[in-house]
């Protein structure tokens, strides 16, 4: 029971689960008593126990109201959110659409094991990485769309867990026999003879939400001194999990490499991570070999938030390489979208150089969505390497290139083909709206798109069909973007 989960954390219960201030009395059923935890620098509670966002001129707008102002704004580091509407005079009523997605992330989230998400499992069959990791940027964007901090505080229960799954914390050796900062697994399709690997994709995978978490706190005066709900601050959890990632970090540093290359006359310093030169056990990718394109920016969304979350010019550094890197793999199409590899091509390495196992595959859907919450990591850390235009063309490879055009149908690949139509990449459709309001005079197209595939098709909102960690995550990412459907 979520009671014994719970522990020693004493988490303000909620009065009603209306839109801004919900649901951590479905979270911590045990807990009883205390004031409401505080809202975001920049926000009030009223009397009605919900966050509301002021305007400049102190006139007081329900949170997600059609000023275009959402939080995060005020709340320092990624703001990864937006709109490009304008002030329609606001409304002191909630707006139906976004009351109706709130009641579906909340009854979606305590679906999901009552709440407490996949944080029962370890990674050794990739179970924590490959879910955990969603449901926890699902609670930051719910932090970002209401700026109630008790969306924090709900982190930090997920994110404790997940950091005492690590190797070195919960006495899991890899194959080479080492407890390590990793989260290492031995699923039979990742590698052969169930030697565990600690995977860069999967560092990232867990390491980006709490190192995100680090930033939007750190970033936060207001926010550091508050009770992370078990006595703690939020600015202790930050910075320990600043450490616990930056140790994760330095154990892929041994398969980090830097270059300077010059393409088209123009000169690179470009930075990659390879696999271990001893791991000859790992399906698809060979011993020693450059990482595919997905593994590489997973891990750079953790380096990103590092990079905002400290004055550590080696993240900046590392950053910027990772993101010139992955430039040189970006092509544009005749809809100004990006199109790009699943394996690195890597074009001006010399010939024979770069061993893909002979896959010459366009990046698929479900693996874009990573390469795309990198780029807008990036450019929100300041990389200054892509800029809006560039977020435009990861907009526009998902509404021209995936989407079909027709409702709820979607091709597999980056380029606009095979149209298989894919339940994951269905529920995996909110997340693009990272990078939606840079797509100006699409946005609200582009949040119709994902708002149909997920309510409509898929029926997320309904009991028992949230599809797992990664439908709770695209919901949540449509909360936080709620406001665009209103756009021209």
């Amino acid at each position: 029971m979520l009671s014994d989960a719970c522990g020693s954390y004493r988490l303000p219960m909620r009065e009603s689960l209306h839109p801004f201030c919900m649901m951590l009395m479905s979270v911590c059923v045990s807990c009883s008593g205390g004031e409401p935890a505080p809202c975001a620098s920049g926000f009030e509670r009223r009397a009605d126990g919900n966050c509301y966002q002021l305007s400049v001129e102190d006139t007081e707008e329900p949170v997600g109201d059609d000023t275009g102002e959402t939080s995060g704004s005020d709340s320092g580091g990624s703001d990864s959110g937006g709109s490009d509407t304008g002030d329609d005079g606001g409304s002191d009523e909630p707006d139906p659409e976004l009351l109706a997605l709130i009641d579906a992330w909340v009854a979606a989230n305590e679906f999901i094991y009552e709440g407490m998400g996949y944080t029962a499992w370890d990674n050794r069959q990739a179970i924590l990485s490959q879910n955990e990791d969603a449901v926890m940027e699902a609670i930051l964007e719910m932090y970002r769309a209401t700026g109630d901090v008790a969306w924090l505080q709900l982190f930090v229960l997920h994110g404790d867990a997940v950091l005492a799954w690590r190797d070195d914390k919960a006495g899991y050796t890899d194959y080479s026999g080492e407890s390590n900062p990793i989260w290492s697994n031995a699923y039979e399709l990742y590698v052969d003879d169930g030697k565990a690997y600690g995977f860069a994709l999967e560092s990232g995978q867990l390491g980006f939400p709490l190192a995100d978490f680090a930033q939007i706190v750190l970033n936060d005066p207001d926010l550091q001194a508050l009770d992370a709900g078990d006595g703690r601050t939020l600015y202790t959890v930050a910075t320990g999990y600043v450490t616990a990632c930056e140790e994760t970090l330095l154990y892929h540093h041994a398969r980090w490499h830097t270059d300077t290359v010059e393409v088209d006359g123009v000169t690179h310093e470009i930075g990659w991570f390879s696999a271990r030169e001893d791991a000859d056990f790992l399906i698809g990718i060979p011993a020693g070999g450059i990482l595919p394109v997905n593994h590489q920016t997973s891990l750079g969304r953790m380096v990103a938030a590092l990079a905002q979350a400290t004055d550590n010019a080696s993240h900046m550094d590392r950053l910027q390489r990772m993101t010139r890197w992955v430039d040189l793999e970006m092509t544009t199409d005749d809809g100004d979208a990006y199109v790009w590899y699943y394996w690195p091509t890597v074009p001006y390495a010399p010939d024979g150089t770069v061993d893909n196992g002979g896959n010459t595959n366009i990046e698929d859907f479900s693996h874009a969505v990573i390469t795309t919450e990198f780029a807008r990591a990036s450019v929100d850390a300041g990389a200054g390497v892509w800029d809006e235009t560039d977020l435009a063309r990861f907009s526009r490879t998902f509404r021209k290139n995936l989407y079909t055009g027709t409702p709820g149908v979607f091709n597999m690949l980056v380029d606009g083909t095979v149209p298989e139509n894919r339940e994951s990449d269905r529920y995996q459709s909110g997340r693009f709206l990272r990078v939606a309001e840079y797509d100006v005079g699409h946005a609200a197209e582009h949040y119709e798109i994902a708002r149909y595939a997920l309510l409509d098709d898929l029926g997320v909102h309904e009991e028992g069909m949230i599809g797992g960690a990664t439908g709770l995550l695209s919901l949540a990412e449509l909360i936080r973007f709620w406001e665009l459907q209103e756009q021209q």
